[in-house]
């Protein structure tokens, strides 16, 4: 199975990010309620250490943050192959990413060692180029802030894969204090 642990996004959040992704003029959308704040991601899990992983997080301490996005960028270089909000460097993200990691680690997931980079995908450019609207979009937004908000809760979700894009499923969640 394939699971991962995020923040997803609070009304205020999604509703003011949603303004500014309905202007996106290329690439395929990602849905509003897969917006989220990836914290760790793993695949080929067994059931048995998913849910370690899940009973790890659900003991947690984390208290309630408040982030903000700081602009809008593309991974991928030359070839972008998504377009994302920028979530603001916040010691409260690094802190809660530290932990969820340590859980994963006590869970026996050995998740790749990939630079931290938190953000929200709001669209896949599946080989697509960055023609001249999205490059001019992304120099409108660049620095463009939204927030601050609040981080409310932490998720543990099941990922699978179909068709129409990925169908998230939660295995449990972490309301922060």
């Amino acid at each position: 199975m394939r699971i991962f642990a995020a923040i997803p996004l609070a009304e205020d959040a999604a509703a003011a990010l949603d303004r500014i992704a309905q202007t996106l003029p290329i690439g395929d959308p990602i849905p509003e309620d897969r917006w989220h704040i990836t914290l760790a991601f793993a695949q080929e899990v067994t059931e048995d250490v998913a849910e370690e992983f899940a009973l790890n997080l659900s003991e947690l301490t984390v208290d309630r943050f408040a982030w903000r996005i700081s602009g809008f960028a593309t991974f991928g270089g030359d070839k972008p192959r998504q377009i994302h909000a920028v979530v603001a460097p916040d010691d409260n993200i690094t802190a809660i990413h530290s932990k969820v990691r340590r859980a994963a680690r006590n869970a026996g997931l050995i998740l790749p060692h990939k630079r931290f980079v938190p953000h929200i995908t709001l669209a896949r450019l599946k080989g697509m180029p960055l023609d001249i609207r999205g490059a001019d979009w992304l120099a409108e937004h660049t620095t463009r802030t939204l927030g601050p908000f609040v981080a409310e809760e932490l998720v543990l979700f099941e990922s699978e894969l179909h068709h129409g894009g990925p169908r998230y499923s939660p295995i449990v969640t972490r309301y922060l204090g």
